[in-house]
C-alpha cells in the first residue's frame, strides 16, 4: 500500500507544477493531451500489479509444508553434479529468482535436512529383481532329502573294513553257493581273515565239496601253520580218508604237551593208535580222561591201547567203563562185548 501512496503523491506534485506554469505554450500542450484519461489507466495498472504482488506474497506465506519440501528437494537435485547437464535444458520447473531471495528460515531448515540425491551413477541404475522361487511341496522335499543322502559322501572304507562288513552279513546265512562266493570275496579283500577261511571250509564240507575243502584248509595252514582250528579240520579229513601218516604229521606241527583242547587230543590219540603207536596213544587217552572222565569214547580208546600193549586187566576195566556210560552205538557195544569175552 505504501507503493500506491507514493504513486498518488507523485501525481499530485506533477499536477501542481502544471497549474503553476505561466508559459502559454506549455498550457496549450497540456490541454492537447488527455491528462485525466492517462491518469486513470495508469492508476488501474498499478492497482492490478499491487493485487498480483499481494496474491503472490499470500500464496508464499500460506504454501503447504509438503510443497516446500518438494521445492527444496528439486533445488538440491538441480544443484547436484549429476543434474548439471539436465539444468542446462529449459524446463518448466525452474523457480523464479525472487523465490530464492524470499526463502524463509523454515525452508532453509528443510534444505539442510533434505535427503541428498545419490551422486553415483551406478547406484541410480535400476536393480534387476530375481524371480520369486515357489515354495517346495512335501513330495519335492522328500525327493530332495533322498538325493542329498545319495549325494552325501560316504566314508572311504579300507579292504579290511569292507571284508569285516561283508563277513558280518554272510556268517548267519545257510550253506549255499552264494555264501561260498561271498566268503571267497571276503578272503580276497582280507587274506588274513581266519574266521572267513574257517567258515568257508566248513561250508564247503557241508555242501559235500571235499576237494575244495582240502584246498581251502591247505591254504589256511600255509598262512597259519600253528592255528589249532585249521589243524583239527585238516586232520579229520585225513583220518576220514584213512591217511593216517599225514594226519599225525599235521597234528605234530605243534607241541601237544601244552595243549588242553579235547578235539586236538582226541585226534592225536586216534592218529597214534592208527599208526601203531599204542604207548603214545594210551598216554594221550589218559590225559583226556583226566579232562573228561565221563566220555565213553576215551575209555574205549584207552581199552584198545591197553589190550594191544598186553595189559589184560586194565583193558577189561576200560571196556566195562565204556559200557557203563550207555552212550555208544549198538555196533560198538557189540564189539566191546566181543573183546570182553575174548579177554576173559
Amino acid at each position: 500500500m505504501s507503493l500506491l501512496n507514493q504513486v498518488l503523491h507523485d501525481l499530485e506534485k506533477r499536477n501542481a507544477k502544471i497549474g503553476s506554469s505561466s508559459d502559454p505554450m506549455e498550457l496549450d500542450n497540456i490541454k492537447a493531451v488527455p491528462v485525466a484519461k492517462n491518469t486513470a489507466s495508469l492508476f488501474l495498472w498499478l492497482l492490478i500489479i499491487a493485487i498480483i504482488i499481494i496474491a503472490l506474497l499470500a500464496y508464499r506465506h500460506y504454501q503447504p509444508q509438503n510443497a516446500l519440501i518438494d521445492t527444496a528437494i528439486k533445488k538440491k537435485a538441480i544443484s547436484s553434479p549429476v543434474r548439471q547437464t539436465i539444468a542446462k535444458k529449459p524446463t518448466g520447473n525452474i523457480l523464479h529468482k525472487h523465490s530464492v531471495k524470499s526463502t524463509t528460515s523454515f525452508e532453509l531448515d528443510i534444505q539442510k535436512n533434505a535427503v541428498q540425491v545419490p551422486t553415483s551413477t551406478a547406484e541410480n541404475k535400476p536393480k534387476t529383481l530375481k524371480p520369486a522361487i515357489p515354495p517346495k511341496t512335501s513330495h519335492q522335499k522328500k525327493v530332495l532329502s533322498v538325493k542329498r543322502k545319495f549325494i552325501r559322501k560316504r566314508p572311504v572304507l579300507s579292504n579290511i573294513q569292507k571284508a569285516e562288513k561283508l563277513f558280518s552279513r554272510v556268517k548267519k546265512q545257510s550253506p549255499s553257493v552264494k555264501k561260498v562266493d561271498r566268503l571267497e570275496q571276503t578272503i580276497r579283500l582280507n587274506p588274513q581273515h581266519i574266521d572267513a577261511r574257517l567258515l568257508l571250509a566248513t561250508t564247503l564240507l557241508q555242501l559235500g565239496l571235499t576237494s575244495e575243502t582240502e584246498k581251502s584248509l591247505d591254504q589256511g595252514l600255509l598262512l597259519f601253520p600253528q592255528n589249532l582250528q585249521f589243524i583239527n579240520l585238516r586232520t579229520q579229513l585225513f583220518l576220514q580218508n584213512k591217511q593216517v601218516k599225514p594226519a599225525l604229521q599235521t597234528l605234530q606241527k605243534i607241541d601237544a604237551r601244552y595243549i588242553q583242547n579235547e578235539t586236538y587230543l582226541a585226534l592225536l590219540a586216534a592218529a597214534f593208535q592208527q599208526n601203531g603207536k599204542h604207548t603214545e596213544s594210551l598216554e594221550t587217552y589218559q590225559k583226556l580222561l583226566t579232562i573228561n572222565s565221563g566220555k565213553a569214547e576215551y575209555w574205549l580208546g584207552s581199552a584198545i591201547s591197553q589190550e594191544n600193549l598186553g595189559h589184560r586187566q586194565q583193558a577189561l576195566h576200560a571196556y566195562q567203563q565204556a559200557l557203563d556210560k550207555n552212550s555208544l552205538k549198538t555196533v560198538i557195544v557189540d564189539y566191546i562185548y566181543q573183546r570182553i569175552s575174548i579177554l576173559k
